[in-house]
């Protein structure tokens, strides 16, 4: 492959163009260079971003704004950029369709890119794709094909995506060398999905050549493939596993690079597998056989190896983002230390309040509290608001809330907030008077309120229901 690798992808795309155009139709040139685009270009993660196709747009703006109009409809029709090219500019009317002059213009600017401008892994293979996709493409065409177009269509688009984006093209041609001369299509899915299958994971760490104390018989290894990760979840029978509800979205992720999969080994077999997105410093999950947590040995090198990466191991990966840290929060504050109690009243927490109402109940009223919270929320009480009910109310509820019904809730909360609302009162009164006659009745009536808090239920019993309201019996 260093041989094929000399010239940079500019210099192999112009070659394709200019020696065979009279062969190469150019809409297999628009979809031969939107593949290697996408091969060498940073994937899109916004639409902020600039794509080859956009920067094309700018480009032909200033050389010829007739020209330019074809891309800019393109984004006038909200199609997607990474669309086949020819489907949009068939449709556009005036622009009319992808021809020679067309995809002279586009590949006069492409070429000048600094992406397309370097070597790219993928140099050597760009004129055998030309030509099997030509081929395709007009077996497709063809009116007497032997097979039904359809057929050729699939393989066009799946030798597209392998060119584009399959992670294992490369590997596979540089290890096992085979002769592009006598290459097939058909030659090239059965040998990569062979390989695909045979191949061992690599090994990330420790770093290869260099002793890492503790380490012997250990590793970590990135799972890339399918099948990699499926051999992984069954070993431990996991998530990962073939038949799993969870495996196909796994190996997508992988393939897309969402998300990357790696396994903890000892002497070559598995002992945890490790889901880690790019965009963060700490795995998702560290799950272990039958998806439990790790621990001993296992825990002390995954620890290790996360440490290495600049993150830190997140105890319970098998809890969403927000669980996981209403489990930090409960462990920080003492309130419990079993972790998969914790877990487990994180789960239940993370499920009934949103992230920030969910800290903010816990460390209120504990996490054995739940259902408190639940009815106070159903109260239209936020946390700050119950923390302003008169302490005995506050202890009431604490003490007695399994044996209240639901009435007895309102009722205790209502008396509450007419206390408070009471002591207010005064307090507004005091608040308005000399300073030199204030005198201690606010703390007074504030006391009476509170510590005949079990009288005041029973003498709000006695209101008829309809009155049963804050302030319904405060005199102005």
């Amino acid at each position: 492959m260093t041989a094929l690798t000399a010239n940079p992808t500019n210099s192999r795309l112009k070659y394709v163009w200019e020696k065979q155009k009279p062969q190469v139709h150019p809409e297999v040139m628009m979809d031969l260079i939107s593949a290697v685009a996408e091969r060498i270009m940073p994937p899109v993660e916004s639409s902020r971003q600039e794509t080859w196709s956009s920067r094309i747009e700018v480009a032909a703006k200033k050389a010829d704004p007739k020209f330019a109009a074809t891309f800019i409809a393109w984004k006038w029709r909200d199609t997607p950029i990474n669309a086949a090219p020819y489907d949009i500019v068939n449709a556009v009317g005036d622009a009319g369709k992808v021809d020679v002059p067309f995809v002279d213009a586009v590949l006069a600017m492409v070429v000048e890119m600094p992406e397309f401008r370097k070597s790219a892994s993928i140099d050597g293979l760009v004129q055998w794709f030309a030509k099997e996709m030509n081929r395709l493409f007009l077996l497709s065409k063809a009116v007497n094909a032997p097979e039904y177009p359809a057929y050729y269509d699939a393989k066009y688009a799946r030798l597209q995506q392998v060119l584009g984006e399959d992670p294992v093209l490369v590997e596979w041609v540089e290890k096992k060398k085979p002769s592009l001369s006598k290459l097939d299509v058909d030659d090239l899915f059965k040998g990569i999905t062979a390989f695909e299958e045979d191949r061992e994971p690599e090994v990330v760490y420790p770093p290869e050549g260099k002793k890492t104390r503790g380490w012997d018989g250990w590793e970590v290894v990135q799972l890339k493939t399918k099948t990699q990760i499926q051999a992984v979840g069954e070993k431990l029978d996991n998530c990962l596993q073939k038949g799993s509800s969870y495996t196909d979205k796994y190996c997508e992720m992988a393939k897309s690079g969402k998300s990357a999969f790696y396994a903890l080994r000892e002497d070559g077999e598995p002992v945890l597998s490790i889901q880690w997105s790019p965009d963060q410093k700490d795995p998702e999950q560290v799950l272990g056989s039958d998806n439990s947590e790790p621990e001993g040995d296992a825990e002390e090198r995954i620890n290790e190896w996360i440490k290495s990466r600049g993150g830190k191991h997140r105890r319970w990966s098998r809890l969403s983002a927000s669980a996981r840290e209403l489990a930090e929060l409960i462990e920080s504050e003492g309130l419990y230390e079993d972790d998969e109690a914790i877990a487990s009243y994180a789960t239940d927490w993370d499920d009934a309040f949103s992230l920030g109402d969910a800290k903010d109940w816990i460390r209120m009223v504990g996490v054995w509290h739940l259902d408190l919270a639940r009815a106070m929320s159903d109260e239209k009480l936020d946390p700050e608001e119950f923390k302003k009910l008169p302490e005995e109310v506050r202890e009431y509820l604490f003490e007695d809330f399994e044996s209240l019904d639901e009435d007895d809730v309102k009722e205790a909360v209502l008396l509450g907030l007419l206390a408070g609302e009471m002591e207010g009162r005064e307090g507004n009164r005091e608040s308005n008077k000399p300073k030199e006659r204030k005198g201690p009745a606010r703390d007074e009536e504030g006391s009476r309120i509170q510590t005949e808090f079990s009288r005041d239920l029973e003498f709000y019993g006695e209101f008829p229901p309809e009155e049963r309201h804050v302030g319904a019996h405060l005199n102005p």
